[in-house]
């Protein structure tokens, strides 16, 4: 693994520097979930707009945490109706991983097997400022809930040569010197809880 110097961004500088999307076209490109419960009856309809990569994913969680169903989508536009009535009485999560975006949307089941679901979607995005300036780059980027996050770098030929596991920081900022690289296109992929986010590198 070729070597790559990290070192922690205390001051940014210009590096903080990042040209943001608009509100209206961030808001084109955001997720979009609805659950729709059928009257008197266990089957909910789920509508999901602007799928943007290849393969998301879908999962439902119980109230502990533990994933009872899972699935990949892969087209931009998703319409499912789902039969809840072998689901227990209580408190579930759909969640759907979609890149650097992930949306939540909570739903009950009462003890006759009606479903409620709550009427706002939570939508958490990875939005890192990424700046490549002579062979450094900085990330910057907030990550209020502490998650995990990782960061790696890959070649053009897929090869990782750079690995970094298990930061858990509410502001991470860090800057990774790239001396010694050959010229070349490389992938620096960043990963914060189970969102992802992909910037590519010319050197």
């Amino acid at each position: 693994m070729k070597k790559v110097i990290l070192i922690s961004l205390l001051v940014l500088g210009a590096f903080a520097v990042n040209a943001k999307e608009s509100p209206a076209a961030a808001a084109a490109k955001s997720i979009t979930v609805s659950l729709k419960p059928l009257a008197s009856s266990s089957n909910a309809v789920l509508t999901v707009r602007n799928i943007q990569e290849t393969s998301a994913s879908l999962a439902i969680l119980n109230e502990d945490g533990t994933t009872i169903y899972a699935k990949s989508l892969y087209k931009p536009f998703v319409r499912e109706l789902f039969n809840f009535s072998k689901l227990e009485e209580g408190e579930y999560t759909l969640e759907i991983v979609n890149g650097n975006q992930l949306a939540r949307k909570s739903f009950s089941i009462s003890k006759s097997g009606d479903v409620s679901v709550t009427e706002t979607t939570e939508v958490e995005a990875l939005t890192p400022s990424v700046q490549l300036v002579e062979e450094k780059v900085a990330v910057v980027f907030e990550n209020e809930s502490a998650e995990d996050v990782s960061v790696n770098i890959f070649d053009a030929n897929n090869k990782l040569i750079y690995e970094e596991l298990g930061s858990q920081v509410k502001k991470f900022g860090k800057l990774y010197k790239l001396e010694g690289l050959s010229e070349g296109v490389y992938r620096m992929e960043i990963k914060a809880g189970k969102k992802q986010f992909e910037k590519e590198l010319k050197l």
